[in-house]
């Protein structure tokens, strides 16, 4: 009863205040959190993770000795990816933090 009282609340508000995808302003849908599939699937991801030996991680072993390296995106201007970091760094949205935390997370718990 607890969790149908929860849920009912909660539409109740998405309802007249819906949660916004942080990358193009689009109302979310119950299972969307923080952006819209749309934007996620635009996202360009570097998949660099998958190769020990990646671009990023070649730059920072020149500098210092380092065990591993990767990035979880390539930055374009004028790109979603771009919006959601200024969102985050100027308008307070540090929730993306957890957002690509997560992402990371997922991504590279399975290699271990």
């Amino acid at each position: 009863m607890k969790n149908f009282a929860k849920e009912f609340a909660s539409d109740l508000v998405n309802l007249f205040f819906p949660l916004q995808c942080l990358g193009c302003n689009t109302p979310l849908t119950p299972h969307e959190k923080n952006i819209c599939v749309h934007c996620q699937m635009q996202l360009p991801f570097t998949y660099f993770y998958l190769d020990g030996n990646n671009a990023i991680a070649q730059k920072l072993n020149a500098l210092l000795k380092i065990e591993a390296a990767t990035t979880l995106c390539y930055f374009e201007k004028n790109s979603i990816l771009e919006h959601m970091l200024y969102q985050l760094k100027y308008s307070g949205q540090q929730h993306l933090e957890t957002y690509f935390g997560s992402l990371m997370r997922e991504l590279l718990l399975p290699l271990k």
